[in-house]
């Protein structure tokens, strides 16, 4: 039992307000609330293993995450549409179908 290693979030905000982490497995996830859209895009995550140990002895490392931000939107291509139909034109049959894709591959 004093082997066993388990893992914590220390220190300061904002990254202990996005991250969190499972203290069994070391495992790093995203809470649910969602990132913020202010400047940053990397958070430094400090993260102490400890043991079960008395005292219990421990080790401190700094995780860094980096945000990948969707900075651009979607685009349809082509940009513009048209299609004539008939009035007899089979209900529920597709007319047209649109196309875009984002630039970010998100």
């Amino acid at each position: 039992q004093f082997g066993r290693v388990r893992y914590r979030v220390v220190g300061y905000p904002p990254a202990p307000t996005y991250f969190q982490i499972n203290e069994d497995t070391g495992s790093i996830s995203t809470t649910s609330v969602p990132i913020s859209s202010d400047s940053n895009t990397q958070y430094q995550l400090f993260v102490e293993a400890y043991d079960n140990g008395i005292p219990s002895l421990t080790d401190m490392d700094v995780v860094t995450i980096t945000v990948n931000r969707n900075l651009q939107s979607p685009a349809f291509n082509p940009t513009t549409y048209s299609q004539t139909i008939d009035e007899t034109q089979v209900l529920g049959e597709t007319i047209v179908r649109v196309n875009a894709t984002d630039p970010d591959g998100v």
